[in-house]
């Protein structure tokens, strides 16, 4: 019987147009790698991140954006330490000790999970440290500085091991618990699945048995959406015991609730027993870009059993059922962990000569020019006239000589027209504020002029014929934008022997941490309908909200708010003088209106202010009139107020999610 305790890394979803990766602990749980999803069910070259780990299990790392500036960090717990690998430009991670007021037992954290589990915006993370017999979980608080505060949220035992996910299973808007222990150290049969629900300020409800597994259960919970239907589901399994490596689906409910939907996959032929192929790893991920969660698994690493180390994928059919294994290539031999996927802000375009890049034998007026149509031009060929790598030329580079070439047959490398025309069509997607250095390497043989986005930033006409320049690095940052552009060459070989053309571009990008900006209230109008029973209104850019929730406790300032279009008499309007004032606690103020058919929860957390309408006398059409149009808080003490006007956001009364927006 082997006991496994498995990392699931769930993904942060970024607006970045970065790379996905993965990250692997190989070499016996001495080393960190980071591998870059390239395609389909494909990785790149793997890179190095820290090679001085002191055998860190598959169950102690976890990614997330801890800093907020767009890409995913890695936490790692090993022994009694944490680190935080904060990632930074070009794949570089600066390994920090992490500070929390958390003492870990010589056995170290396991199980991390991330995720904003008190809804202030930053990324908190809870595991369970474990003990001989004993499970004790934490929640760890992100403060946002670097430093963390956390508490214990239960101690659990005896037990042979205990795993912790996240997700938001009753959909209230609140990241949920879902606990599973492994109760003993051999065969398992009715093994339960637990459930805190999530109270949305770093604290939780008592746990629940939401379901029990029949069978072994020998990974941590994975969580998705397998079968589309808009509920996070549970897969369960994998152990080496009984039928080694099945896994089974709970399809959730949308409500807290779960229905078995029986075996999801069997990753192992072997039908029975003992250290047979199972999974360390899971991870879900849409991998053959079809739009649902596939699976990858990953092997325990056990030299005595067939695939043991094997990178195996599940792929989903897109109801929540599988077909595989499929095998993973040019991946390590020697995993012991490979969790993703992470994400990274845009980091670097490199744009080499190569056969996509457009090119003509004559000149065409404004060729160089970025609204040039250069769809009638050739492919570049390259390389030219035959593969050869010019690293004496450019060191290091993947370029490659290019040349026009209109003839069929095959060139020699002196039988091309005398002149050639290149044109290469890029788009930069973000600000050209973020871009820290653009530089481009050119040579040619002979002559050249190079345009970017039709101004002319260099030429190289020193006559020498049949000899080759020298690559010339061209700062070409001042020229880009935002959107398309158009890198272009005009090359000549002086009417001389030999012709060719290599280019060599990077662009590289930086994004300084995000900074939340106090903004000044705007009146707008936004309206909406839904057969809603909440309603969640953001108000941005109170900086002292805490302050001001302070003195709205002591002296009783007004907080008012305003339903209705702006300048209209207001459908309905009522003040803490309306109704009971019902206390001030952690950064929450609670109203309700004397009829009680009104209830308003106001949450302050930095600079928003969510502010939460339940009802309880109100049909739908009454409570869509009730709601159309703006609404309007002001809260202050004095002089001092804040007035803010902003978007309602509407959630569906079964699922909880937006349904309609308009504006």
């Amino acid at each position: 019987m082997v006991m496994l305790l498995i990392l699931l890394m769930y993904g942060q979803a970024y607006a970045s147009t970065g790379q996905d990766f993965f990250v692997s602990v190989e070499d016996g749980g001495t080393a960190l790698y980071y591998y870059p999803v390239t395609d389909p069910n494909t990785f790149g070259q793997r890179v190095l991140i820290d090679d001085t780990l002191e055998g860190v299990g598959g169950e102690k790392i976890e990614l997330a954006d801890f800093n907020n500036d767009g890409r995913s960090d890695i936490l790692l717990m090993g022994g009694s330490n944490t680190y935080i690998y904060y990632q930074g430009a070009n794949i570089k991670f600066v390994k920090t000790d992490i500070i929390y007021d958390l003492v870990l037992d010589d056995f170290g954290g396991l199980s991390p999970e991330a995720g904003d589990f008190n809804n202030d915006g930053l990324q908190d993370f809870i595991y369970v440290d474990k003990m001989p017999l004993t499970e004790k979980i934490f929640i760890a608080l992100n403060n946002g500085n670097g430093s963390f505060s956390g508490y214990v949220l239960d101690t659990v035992g005896p037990i042979w091991g205990y795993t912790v996910s996240s997700g938001d299973f009753n959909e209230d808007g609140n990241l949920d618990i879902l606990e599973q222990p492994y109760p003993t150290g051999g065969t398992i049969v009715d093994a339960p699945i637990y459930l805190r629900a999530g109270n949305g300020d770093g604290t939780f409800a008592g746990r629940t048995d939401v379901f029990h597994a029949n069978y072994l259960i020998g990974t941590k919970p994975l969580i998705a959406d397998f079968d589309n239907d808009n509920h996070l589901d549970v897969i369960v399994g994998g152990d080496d015991d009984g039928d080694p490596g099945q896994a089974f689906l709970f399809r959730g409910n949308g409500d807290g609730t779960f229905t078995s939907a029986g075996e999801a996959y069997d990753s192992s032929l072997l039908e029975w027993g003992g250290d047979q192929w199972n999974h360390t790893s899971n991870n879900a991920y849409d991998f053959d870009r079809d739009g649902d969660k596939d699976v990858l698994l990953i092997g325990q690493d056990l030299d005595s059993v067939p695939n043991g180390n094997l990178v195996l994928i599940m792929e989903n059919q897109g109801d929540g059922t599988f077909v595989g294994p499929l095998s993973v290539p040019d991946l390590s031999t020697g995993l012991v962990s490979f969790v993703g996927p992470g994400s990274n802000a845009v980091e670097s375009i490199n744009i080499l000569s190569d056969g996509t890049w457009k090119s003509y034998d004559s000149l065409q007026p404004g060729w160089e020019a970025a609204d040039f149509d250069d769809s009638n031009w050739r492919n570049a060929y390259a390389p030219y006239p035959n593969y050869s790598q010019p690293t004496d030329l450019i060191s290091e580079t993947n370029a490659v000589f290019m040349w026009d070439y209109p003839a069929a047959d095959i060139p020699s490398g002196t039988n091309g027209p005398d002149e050639a025309f290149f044109r290469k069509t890029f788009n930069i997607s973000v600000d050209p504020s973020n871009i820290i250095n653009a530089t481009v390497s050119v040579v040619a043989d002979d002559d050249f002029d190079f345009y970017v986005n039709g101004i002319h930033v260099y030429e190289d006409w020193d006559g020498i014929i049949g000899f080759p320049n020298v690559p010339y690095v061209i700062d070409i940052k001042p020229y880009l934008v935002q959107g398309k552009n158009v890198l272009a060459m005009y090359a000549s070989d002086s009417y001389g022997i030999y012709e060719w053309a290599l280019v060599d571009a990077t662009i590289e990008f930086d994004f300084p941490k995000k900074v939340p900006v106090k903004t000044t209230g705007k009146i707008k109008t936004y309206n909406w309908k839904s057969d809603i029973d909440r309603a969640e209104f953001s108000m941005k850019g109170v900086k002292d909200i805490d302050t001001a929730a302070k003195y709205a406790e002591e002296y009783g300032a007004p907080v008012t708010f305003h339903f209705g279009a702006p300048g209209e008499e207001p459908i309905y309007s009522f003040s803490a003088a309306d109704g009971d004032f019902l206390n001030v606690q952690k950064n929450k103020m609670y109203f309700r209106t004397p009829s009680d058919d009104l209830r308003v929860t106001c949450r302050f957390q930095k600079e928003i202010c969510s502010v939460r309408i339940r009802h309880s006398n109100f049909d739908g059409d009454v409570l869509d009139a009730l709601l159309t149009g703006d609404m309007t808080v002001t809260l202050g003490v004095g002089d001092t107020k804040y007035t803010e006007t902003g978007e309602w956001k509407q959630y569906n009364s079964r699922s909880g999610k937006l349904t309609e927006y308009k504006k």
